[in-house]
């Protein structure tokens, strides 16, 4: 396992993440999805090209918005063939983070539900 790339695509989820909160945060008035599109557009190569990420796809979806999906780079670095918002993509364990996010965000709104557990449930039992 090449210990660089793992950390150069830690380095992109990080920034990617800080970035689309800054993003997302702002006007959520439907129709102010032009600024966030062009914003997003513009961040995402920059933070791709610091973080020697070839290609990317990418997709916002926002209530009373539009959808924002866009491919970015290049799918193969020989070749260079570009990506396309129609490509399959392995995404690795990149989603425990987002998920334990929106558990966590669920949490702090008070809300409970089927993730509840008992702590004793937490223990192995031989």
């Amino acid at each position: 396992m090449n210990i660089e790339a793992i950390a150069r695509g830690l380095c992109a989820v990080a920034s990617s993440t800080t970035l689309m909160a800054g993003l997302l945060s702002g006007s959520g008035q439907p129709g102010a999805s032009g600024g966030r599109d062009a914003a997003l557009d513009k961040a995402i190569p920059a933070a791709m090209a610091r973080a020697s990420i070839p290609g990317a796809i990418v997709g916002v979806w926002q209530d009373g918005r539009e959808p924002y999906v866009r491919a970015f780079g290049v799918r193969d670095t020989a070749t260079g063939q570009p990506m396309t918002t129609d490509l399959s993509m392995r995404i690795g364990s990149v989603t425990k983070p987002f998920t334990i996010t929106a558990i966590l965000m669920l949490a702090d709104q008070g809300k409970r539900g089927a993730m509840d557990v008992e702590k004793e449930s937490w223990y192995v039992r031989a």
